[in-house]
């Protein structure tokens, strides 16, 4: 009869190893398809207290993720989202500074504060299959960068073609202007040598006549 029940006691046992065994088995090949990438971005450098271990922690399910990391022994470690301070988990640290917690993966880019005691920072979590998305946007924003860098470019070139053109027509605009003053100048000279010329020649005249009535004046002499 006891060996019966050894034999049986022996049985389920190795049932229960099969079945871990298999359990252990689906955990990793969801791990596999699907997880979540965790970064630390402190609004403190003086505050990055939590340390994760690893930059991908493991996904459990569908969308169920597990995070383990370190912090202050033997305190409580409450996670929530930034956005609207909703709870997203509570879970004890041990004695070892251990811990280790379970919650919902974001659907996107979502900011988590944890905080334990006083202390606070901010982990960013991105869900794997918007990715795609993300590096979509970042290539957004990059394109967006180089044509508002281009446009600008192209602006300050333009701006100097103006200011070049405006010089030019500045300077042409300066030398009519002073071939007019020139001009003028030379008409005002040609008319004074006129006038002199036409002084100096009625002077002649005047004593040419001068000269005549003399002569004569001594003729009827």
């Amino acid at each position: 009869m006891k060996k019966v029940m050894l034999l049986s006691s022996l049985l389920l046992l190795f049932a229960g190893c099969q079945n871990n065994t298999l359990d252990n088995n689906k955990d990793s090949s969801v791990s596999s398809e699907n997880s979540v990438k965790a970064t630390s971005e402190s609004t403190d450098s003086k505050k990055t207290w939590l340390s994760i271990n690893g930059a991908t922690p493991k996904y459990l399910e569908r969308n169920k993720i597990e995070l383990t990391g370190k912090g202050k022994p033997n305190t409580k470690l409450v996670i929530s989202l930034e956005k609207d301070q909703s709870n997203v988990a509570t879970t004890e640290i041990n004695s070892q500074g251990d811990f280790t917690v379970r919650f919902n993966a974001p659907e996107s880019k979502e900011s988590y504060l944890f905080e334990n005691q006083d202390k606070k920072t901010f982990i960013y979590l991105y869900s794997e299959s918007n990715f795609a998305k993300k590096d979509e946007i970042a290539n957004k924003e990059k394109e967006d960068k180089e044509k508002a860098e281009k446009d600008k470019q192209e602006a300050e070139e333009l701006k100097k073609k103006k200011i070049v053109e405006e010089n030019r027509i500045k300077n042409e605009k300066e030398t009519a202007r002073l071939e007019e003053i020139k001009k003028k100048e030379e008409e005002k000279r040609q008319e004074e040598k006129q006038k002199q010329d036409m002084l100096n020649n009625a002077s002649r005249e005047q004593k040419n006549a001068l000269r005549l009535y003399k002569l004569y004046s001594l003729l009827q002499i």
